[in-house]
């Protein structure tokens, strides 16, 4: 799996100022490293698909985020949702970001609407990664 490569060429008339702003400077991406022990992890699509994104989630006893890290493989549009899901998320508390949706992520990065998919599977491995964590 790839993060964001920001000096990969893209057509910039097929993207939105935010989009283009999150793909070029990804925040949170990377894997996490250090003690793993309160750290969860979720993932969602398929290569074969296009689409690949694992979350990892540090959380402290009290249920805050305090660090996220995100991995994808996809178009502009998967990074830069991935990108601006962690940068809201972290600092958090689960309870309070755990109704995050992709119609949200994709109002906010003004998604072309071909492209809300790619929304529904960063949620999908925000959630997974919410999941791990709680452990259900």
């Amino acid at each position: 799996m790839t993060t964001a490569l920001s000096n990969s060429p893209v057509m910039v008339s097929d993207f939105s100022a935010a989009v283009l702003n999150h793909y070029r400077r990804p925040r949170c991406a990377g894997e996490l490293h250090g003690d793993m022990r309160m750290v969860c992890s979720g993932i969602a699509g398929a290569v074969k698909s296009g689409v690949l994104v694992q979350f990892q989630l540090r959380l402290s006893t009290d249920g805050t985020i305090t660090e996220v890290g995100w991995q994808a493989y996809g178009c502009p549009s998967t990074l830069a949702a991935a990108s601006w899901l962690a940068a809201q998320v972290q600092g958090k508390s689960v309870s309070d970001v755990a109704t995050v949706t992709a119609v949200q992520i994709s109002r906010a990065l003004q998604l072309a609407p071909d492209r809300l998919g790619r929304a529904v599977i960063v949620e999908d491995a925000f959630r997974a990664a919410l999941q791990a964590g709680s452990g259900d």
